[in-house]
């Protein structure tokens, strides 16, 4: 990863992930710019007026355990509703796109936009196996989640037709 972003090109480079993604350790660790515009619905448009010509780089993420993450991050979330509430919920904070937690794994729908930016797409999970990076998240103070919401997650994911991989 050193080799691709170094200090002579990160000016190269724009961060364009998706919440709970690791954009916030890749962005401390190569000083690249970042923002959280990949899903916004005028993203295309604010990047080609104020950021055109840097190299989209999207970080995602394994979208069962972005889900998890999500709901445990924002206590609004955990302290004022059950997580099978949480999945389907709309914040009204148009931070958030208007989108459930379930859309907002949907990467691939808002990464092929930008194929004419050439993007390149990171797994935050395989940055926090294979490179030194130091992913602080990673680990977390949340509960570990249980079979049950695995199998609901996925559930959903699978219902709309959101791309899961193989992680």
């Amino acid at each position: 990863m050193s080799q691709v972003i170094n200090n002579n090109n990160r000016e190269d480079f724009i961060l364009l992930g998706f919440p709970k993604c690791g954009q916030n350790d890749i962005s401390h660790c190569f000083g690249c710019d970042k923002h959280e515009i990949a899903w916004w619905s005028n993203g295309l448009e604010v990047y080609e007026e104020k950021h055109k010509g840097k190299r989209p780089i999207f970080t995602i993420r394994n979208p069962i355990d972005r889900c998890w993450s999500e709901y445990w991050y924002f206590g609004e979330f955990h302290e004022h509703m059950e997580y099978e509430e949480f999945l389907t919920h709309v914040p009204t904070d148009t931070a958030f796109g208007l989108l459930d937690a379930i859309d907002r794994c949907d990467y691939f729908k808002y990464i092929k936009r930008w194929e004419k930016y050439c993007p390149l797409v990171l797994g935050i999970d395989q940055i926090a196996r294979y490179s030194s990076i130091p992913i602080r998240n990673a680990k977390g103070g949340k509960p570990k989640m249980s079979d049950t919401y695995f199998q609901l997650t996925l559930k959903l994911l699978l219902e709309r037709k959101i791309q899961t991989m193989i992680w």
